[in-house]
């Protein structure tokens, strides 16, 4: 074990091997993002700890699988390097390990770990490190992570963060890493598997769709990753681009990614995106494995998106990169490109963007209603509202999946009367629920509740929660002297989605 202070070259040197000198590390991307990450921009690291002779799970399970085998003498011991965020001296740290007092303040400090593997060049192992400091922002927000313990020489502490690694490009690609960071979260829920990079990339299929192996791996296509997932327990929602761009890449709009991050992220499972990144000769594919966003105030366009949705505010989003580094910014740019590290960094001066084409979901099988579905229920509703107050007032929308006792917590919170929170309360709810909340400017005036578990073609819609008695009687009084309101809803049970709504806001009509 050694104790040394924090700098740039310090980190190259902890991060070498006897195959990587630190003169190569200093090329590396991850160098190029960790140096800022775990400088003063970032997380501000004054001390570096490093654990020799660290056995790592992880490249343990790709060791046995892989490594072992070859005639090179390959170690299967790696380092970890500890941060903190405070000046400290070997004395001061094992006065700290030694002592029977708990020292609050100082392991508060610690920041996280790079464990340090001993491969040429492909070094950046197992990390864990805190996310980017508030700063008192509560416009940012972390759906992806979850709480570490953390062993350091008899000391238990925990963080909040979501596990991060580089590809090694023998047994993953960015697709296989961006999976084990998603199946890190995952894992927490007992019904999916935590493994490791090789057992992902092996959980793929036998060969990939060109013929080639999967060991050295070369990368996997997206029906690839779909089945990797659902060899862990979880079934993906795909989304595809519509957007020609050139000849050869079809692309997403932004506003409906950032709809699809928001709605699924309650659930609170990272979401992949596969995207177009650009390079010295073009466009490559790349994957990514999204774990936050942070909103903005909603620009109103005209023509206004119509249901307006308050996902469009969101104004980035964080993501865990295996060719840079955990929580990388991306950022949206135009409707339908995005900004990355590849393009911050690009050797070019003409900064070229990027751009999504497929969003992946990875969710729990029972889930069966999709945002889509909801989507169509909230078109019909917008439009039924907008007739009913004659666009007197301008509705927005937040749809989101939430877990049915996260939504009854809120319902706690709520500015419901005591009777109201007691009847939704001591109710029982599927485990898995649809929310479509109803805005009029920053105020919610409806929730829609939906069991996510039902059939796409039944009239799926459980519950409607008014909070504005005002908007709950006109609404009550038009639906019953307009019958005939079905043309609102493309859906096989639109008549019973009337009588249903009918029926909610009568029973809680005030």
């Amino acid at each position: 074990m050694k104790v040394i202070d924090y700098s740039s070259e310090n980190l190259a040197d902890e991060l070498s091997n006897s195959y990587t000198l630190s003169i190569a590390i200093k090329r590396k991307n991850h160098f190029i993002y960790f140096s800022d990450y775990l400088g003063p921009n970032g997380i501000c690291a004054k001390t570096i700890i490093v654990e020799d002779s660290y056995v790592s799970k992880d490249f343990l399970s790709d060791y046995s699988l892989y490594y072992s085998l070859c005639f090179e003498n390959i170690p299967k011991k790696c380092k970890r390097l500890h941060f903190f965020n405070i000046s400290i001296t070997k004395e001061d740290f094992l006065e700290k390990i030694f002592s029977n007092e708990i020292n609050q303040d100082f392991w508060e400090a610690y920041l996280g770990f790079i464990v340090v593997k001993p491969l040429p060049f492909t070094v950046i192992g197992n990390t864990v490190l805190k996310q980017y400091p508030n700063n008192n922002n509560e416009n940012r927000v972390f759906f992806g992570i979850r709480e570490y313990e953390i062993h350091l020489y008899g000391k238990e502490l925990k963080i909040p963060s979501l596990a991060f690694q580089e590809q090694d490009t023998i047994t993953s690609a960015c697709a296989t890493t961006a999976i084990w960071s998603t199946l890190h979260k995952a894992s927490i829920d007992f019904s999916t598997t935590l493994k490791s990079p090789s057992e992902i990339t092996r959980d793929a299929g036998i060969m990939s769709v060109d013929g080639s192996r999967l060991f050295p791996n070369k990368g996997l296509d997206v029906f690839q990753m779909c089945q990797s997932l659902e060899e862990s327990g979880l079934v993906s929602e795909v989304r595809a681009g519509d957007i020609l761009l050139g000849r050869d890449m079809i692309i997403m709009q932004n506003d409906y990614v950032k709809s699809l991050i928001l709605a699924y992220s309650q659930i609170g499972i990272p979401i992949i995106l596969v995207v177009y990144v650009p390079s010295r000769s073009g466009y490559g594919l790349h994957a990514l494995a999204i774990s936050g966003y942070r909103m903005g105030k909603i620009q109103y366009q005209k023509p206004r998106q119509k249901p307006l949705l308050r996902s469009v505010g969101m104004e980035k989003i964080y993501a865990h990169d295996d060719q840079w580094g955990p929580f990388s910014r991306v950022e949206f740019e135009t409707n339908d490109s995005i900004s990355t590290n590849w393009t911050k960094y690009h050797p070019s001066k003409r900064n070229p963007l990027s751009y999504i084409k497929n969003v992946i979901i990875p969710i729990y099988p029972k889930i069966r209603i999709s945002y889509d579905d909801i989507l169509s229920i909230v078109r019909g509703l917008d439009e039924l509202l907008d007739l009913a107050f004659l666009k007197t007032s301008e509705f927005s929308w937040d749809i989101k999946l939430y877990y049915s006792n996260k939504f009854k917590e809120e319902i706690v919170k709520s500015g419901l009367s005591k009777d109201e929170k007691e009847k939704i309360i001591l109710n029982s709810f599927p485990r898995y629920l649809w929310k479509a909340s109803c805005f009029v400017n920053d105020d919610v005036v409806w929730d829609f509740i939906f069991d996510a578990t039902d059939l796409a073609k039944n009239m799926f819609c459980i519950k409607v929660i008014s909070y504005n008695s005002v908007f709950q009687e006109h609404l009550y009084d038009f639906i019953i002297l307009n019958p005939d309101l079905n043309q609102f809803f493309n859906h096989p049970s639109c008549e019973r989605y009337i009588k249903f709504f009918e029926s909610e806001l009568k029973i809680n009509k005030i």
